[in-house]
């Protein structure tokens, strides 16, 4: 699997443009530049059950917190760290409805996990599952951005693409732990049609895992034999933003 159809690579050839991030030239087929796309804040040393960002000594092991109490998915995975101008896309796109920043997103996350030889999914899940976005958010914001996101991604790597409904709105998860998130996403999901056997979960941003967990319970509870999850970028414990 490549970062682009070849048709989409054909415009990047004719009609190079510039770097949406520093607007400089792009790099050979590329909508980005090298030197930005080398500076992309990548996930590479992260917890193997929440995917939250570990010193680089510590890759292949789990947090503290995942290594007391394990979370529900078998593994999670986040190619990117949600600072700097990885966290100024997922804004322009989310608030704003810049809909180029959201397909920047994917395009940026599939290059990093391509790069770092993770794309089996299709072998190894049955359908991706986005999470499902509140109907408030959604028509606040005038569409809904996770299901946009994980119809492009699903298709970009050839997976059937899942749905879930949100029975109730949970609230602002901004500024609670994991075990607040938890307890505020009780009963929150629902599967729209049983699940096949080994489901992929997929959303943006991925904070303390609580919000996958509470999908993957509702996953397990119809039937499932594994859930694991992927999201484009996971916030860091602490790290400033620059943007």
């Amino acid at each position: 699997m490549g970062v682009f159809p070849w048709w989409e690579r054909a415009l990047l050839h004719l009609l190079p443009g510039h770097c949406p991030l520093c607007l400089g030239r792009p790099r050979y087929g590329m909508p980005w530049c090298a030197a930005c796309f080398a500076a992309l804040p990548r996930n590479r040393a992260a917890c193997l059950g929440c995917a939250e960002p570990l010193p680089d000594g510590a890759r292949g092991l789990h947090c503290s917190r995942c290594s007391s109490a394990p979370l529900l998915m078998s593994s999670s995975s986040a190619p990117l760290v949600f600072c700097d101008e990885i966290a100024w896309l997922v804004r322009r796109f989310k608030f704003e409805g810049d809909l180029r920043a959201g397909r920047l997103l994917v395009e940026l996350a599939l290059a990093v996990l391509i790069e770092s030889d993770e794309r089996d999914w299709s072998l190894r899940f049955d359908g991706l599952l986005a999470v499902p976005s509140d109907a408030v958010r959604v028509r606040e914001r005038g569409f809904d951005h996770a299901d946009w996101l994980a119809r492009r991604f699903a298709r970009r790597v050839g997976m059937p693409l899942l749905r879930a409904r949100r029975l109730r709105a949970a609230g602002s998860q901004r500024g609670l732990g994991r075990r607040a998130r938890q307890r505020n996403l009780t009963d929150v999901f629902s599967l729209s049609t049983p699940p096949p056997a080994r489901v992929l979960l997929f959303d943006d941003v991925m904070t303390t895992g609580a919000t996958f967990e509470a999908l993957a319970l509702c996953c397990f509870d119809a039937g499932c034999l594994e859930v694991a999850a992927l999201a484009l970028a996971r916030t860091p414990r602490s790290l400033p933003i620059r943007r």
